[in-house]
């Protein structure tokens, strides 16, 4: 298959999980919001594997991206160790998963691909 066979494959695909991620974000509904947090959280985890096997993360992005996730995880594990996670709190970690967010779409957008010559 050519190049755009791949292209029109990959957007179509990139669609129906976009769609399905969209179908369940929708269900959610929780007071607090760490239903939310967690599900954001785990949506940009899969969107890092999913780099991963469509060559547009190189090992090392992918392994700064994820030390990210773990960060995020362990702050939030933090903030919620008390049993309360306040407003502030709440803020604090959507404003790192916005942060974590455009750094997945930057490193996955940046032309560094694992299938180059080069990285083989």
């Amino acid at each position: 298959m050519n190049r755009i066979t791949f292209s029109i494959l990959g957007i179509m695909m990139a669609g129906s999980l976009g769609f399905a991620v969209n179908a369940q974000a929708h269900n959610l509904r929780s007071g607090n919001g760490i239903d939310r947090l967690q599900h954001r959280q785990h949506r940009q985890q899969v969107q890092i594997r999913y780099g991963v096997r469509n060559g547009s993360l190189i090992p090392h992005e992918a392994r700064r991206l994820r030390g990210e996730q773990r960060r995020i995880a362990a702050l939030g594990r933090h903030y919620r160790a008390d049993g309360v996670l306040t407003r502030a709190e709440r803020r604090n970690l959507r404003g790192d998963l916005q942060h974590a967010n455009r750094h997945i779409y930057n490193q996955s957008n940046d032309n560094d691909r694992r299938d180059r010559r080069y990285w083989r």
